[in-house]
């Protein structure tokens, strides 16, 4: 009997665990399982198995072409893409979340449901995953740029594909190694006729210093931040600097392996690069 309750108690757990992949797993679990800083886990969690062995990409596109600096105020498309390395998947499922800072708040917004998609809420942010599986390895959801350029933006993703046989075996779960960044776009049409900064890293990956090509369009005060993958801010610096050429140099023998983007603004323009230790 009790052998009986066991197999009845796995059998169920199973079909709850396929009926939340099936719904989402933000609608019907209340988790972010992107692999963001915000998630205990990803779809790997449920479907472990590591069957078809997929890989996940994503990107930001601009009227079909990718970019990876955002315009404020614009209408963009994220694209998910779930590739099997072995076998013929049936069905395809992901969760996606946009994020900025070092506090991971939501920013720009996530557009209209497409057909077999949906947005849910989660520690009050917006993520938008599959509202039933879908057949095709490629998804796509709307999104918009916030309305003012900021801090570079980081999209989290993951997913899994499915054998479509109502349960968690049999499935492989996968996600973003590193985020999806995408940076303000410092010569963006809304501030086309204001002067900006550039910034080129001297040698990246960096060594014991961070060496900057720092080209200013004025004199002044400019804030130089450094911030890691998760949205974590290592540090902040202000510089004066001269109009022109300037070269500047940052520590970073204790800044740990890792991409980072370094954030350079004042009160009229900004701009960004990013940077591996």
């Amino acid at each position: 009997m009790k052998r009986n309750l066991y197999t009845l108690s796995a059998v169920l757990l199973g079909l709850g665990l396929w009926v939340s992949n099936a719904a989402g797993p933000g609608t019907v679990q209340g988790i972010d399982r992107t692999g963001s800083p915000l998630s205990p886990g990803t779809c790997g969690a449920c479907h472990a198995d590591g069957t078809f062995s997929p890989v996940i990409t994503a990107q930001l596109l601009d009227n079909g072409t990718p970019v990876t600096e955002y315009q404020p105020d614009r209408d963009y498309t994220l694209r998910v893409q779930i590739t099997a390395g072995t076998g013929s998947p049936a069905r395809y499922g992901f969760q996606a979340v946009a994020l900025s800072g070092a506090g991971n708040t939501n920013i720009g917004t996530f557009g209209a449901n497409p057909a077999g998609f949906k947005k849910t809420t989660i520690q009050n942010r917006v993520y938008v995953e599959h509202s039933s599986p879908r057949t095709a390895n490629v998804m796509e959801f709307p999104w918009k740029s916030p309305s003012t350029l900021g801090e570079a933006i980081r999209f989290y993703a993951a997913g899994i594909a499915s054998n479509n046989a109502n349960g968690s075996s049999g499935d492989g779960a996968v996600s973003l190694g590193q985020a999806l960044i995408v940076t303000p776009l410092v010569s963006s049409s809304a501030e086309a006729k204001i002067p900006h900064p550039a910034v080129r890293v001297m040698g990246n990956p960096v060594g014991e210093q961070i060496q900057l090509l720092f080209e200013s369009p004025e004199n002044g005060v400019f804030n130089f931040q450094l911030t890691a993958m998760n949205g974590h801010t290592m540090w902040r610096r202000a510089e004066t600097v001269q109009t022109g050429e300037n070269r500047l140099s940052f520590e970073a023998s204790q800044l740990p392996r890792g991409t980072y983007v370094l954030l350079v603004q004042n009160a009229t323009s900004s701009t960004s690069v990013k940077l591996i230790r």
